[in-house]
């Protein structure tokens, strides 16, 4: 392979590397440009395969012609002078186009090896979900110790695309505890996939185009990785998700308009995070949302309108937060709420009708909070049948006298160290 040091910010030339054909590096970079879906004219496209020919001109020149790119080589490339490209000549191009400040050719080059690094890793798992008949090949693939990194994953790549009609019949994929720190683009090709697990593993952010082409993804399990942040757009399309985990992450905030199109959303875990607030519309359209948890969060207040379409709501953990108030209509519609866990908050006072609506409520968590008074909403409730669990701290019970509980309430006192 050609040896190449770029790097925008110097001003020297580059390396003019030996002119070799590099098939399966070349095939490897260019399978990622078709997937970033690079327009023709984009200044990062341009840069990407400019430096594509350094090392593999021949055959770059024959297959971007494939892919139908208008590229000027004439412009781009001389074979006698490809040492004479500097910074300064693709200035211009840096200016143009955002998107080039934040990737240099070196930085592409990373995200190729660690992008085949991942996609080895997650081969076991998509063995497993194979029919029996094809397992064996992929593994001779895999267990290949004559290929090399880069050309492994082209031979699995490989593999994969001429596999596609069985590759998106695949519905569910297990890649717990795999160690992985990206997700593979190859990720992208199982379009028909309903159950991934993603949990346990190193993930500090997810591409932009994560499982953007998954339209029938129901259940995904991305709990315990290292997420910081959620791209604008994510799961923008998984209209039918059902199932989402996101515990114990370092998520300090939400997109805008996070799972806006989460009709079918039925149970949704972001405990565990560093989140501060919610988004306004947060789980606006999330009319059939069962069990959500917020736990263990760094929340001090919710929105305005927050779960004002919670009819459905069962189970809701709000646990080890900040909140000081809730607002007057808090899960005024929640009907079918039987858990509710406010423990170890700061809450002083609560809601004159607090869950008067709810008359279905079995467990009410209210421990470690500095409340003196319960509203009659919770103690004397006739519409409630059935025995509530009520679990409230020393001070709270102390301020209740005994004849103010409705019969079919259970006090438990919740000692301050045990929450």
């Amino acid at each position: 392979m050609a040896h190449l040091i770029i790097n925008p910010l110097q001003e020297t030339p580059f390396e003019k590397p030996r002119l070799e054909t590099q098939s399966l590096e070349a095939a490897n970079v260019l399978a990622t440009i078709d997937r970033m879906r690079l327009p023709a004219n984009s200044a990062l496209g341009t840069l990407v395969k400019t430096f594509l020919e350094t090392f593999a001109y021949y055959e770059v020149n024959s297959a971007l012609e494939k892919m139908s790119v208008q590229v000027d080589f004439k412009k781009l490339y001389h074979t006698q002078q490809i040492g004479q490209i500097t910074e300064s000549a693709l200035k211009s191009i840096y200016q143009e186009d955002p998107l080039i400040n934040a990737v240099t050719f070196r930085d592409l080059k990373q995200q190729q090896v660690d992008n085949n690094l991942n996609l080895i890793k997650i081969i076991p798992g998509i063995i497993s979900a194979l029919p029996q008949n094809l397992q064996q090949e992929l593994t001779l693939i895999l267990n290949n110790a004559d290929l090399k990194l880069n050309d492994k994953a082209a031979a699995i790549r490989a593999w994969l695309n001429n596999h596609l009609a069985i590759i998106q019949q695949i519905n569910r994929l297990s890649l717990r505890n795999l160690g992985l720190t990206i997700v593979p683009e190859e990720l992208n090709l199982f379009s028909g996939i309903t159950w991934l697990d993603l949990g346990g593993n190193q993930l500090s952010k997810l591409a932009p185009n994560f499982l953007i082409n998954a339209d029938h993804l129901e259940n995904l399990y991305l709990d315990r990785n290292h997420l910081t942040e959620l791209h604008p757009n994510f799961l923008i399309n998984a209209n039918h998700l059902r199932e989402l985990l996101l515990t114990g992450n370092q998520l300090r905030d939400l997109p805008p308009n996070f799972l806006i199109n989460a009709h079918h959303l039925v149970m949704l875990s972001l405990s565990d995070n560093r989140l501060r607030d919610l988004p306004p519309n947060f789980l606006i359209n999330a009319n059939a949302l069962q069990t959500l948890y917020l736990d263990t969060n760094l929340l001090t207040d919710l929105p305005l309108n927050f779960l004002v379409n919670s009819n459905n709501l069962e189970e809701f953990g709000l646990s080890c937060n900040h909140l000081r108030d809730l607002h007057p209509n808090f899960l005024i519609n929640a009907n079918n709420l039987k858990d509710l866990n406010l423990t170890s908050n700061q809450l002083r006072e609560l809601p004159l009708n607090f869950l008067i609506n709810a008359n279905n409520l079995r467990d009410l968590a209210l421990g470690k909070n500095p409340l003196r008074d319960l509203p009659q909403s919770i103690l004397n409730n006739p519409n409630r049948p059935q025995l509530l669990q009520l679990y409230v701290s020393p001070l709270t019970a102390g301020e209740l006298p005994p004849n103010r509980l409705n019969p079919l309430i259970q006090m438990h006192i919740c000692q301050e160290q045990h929450l």
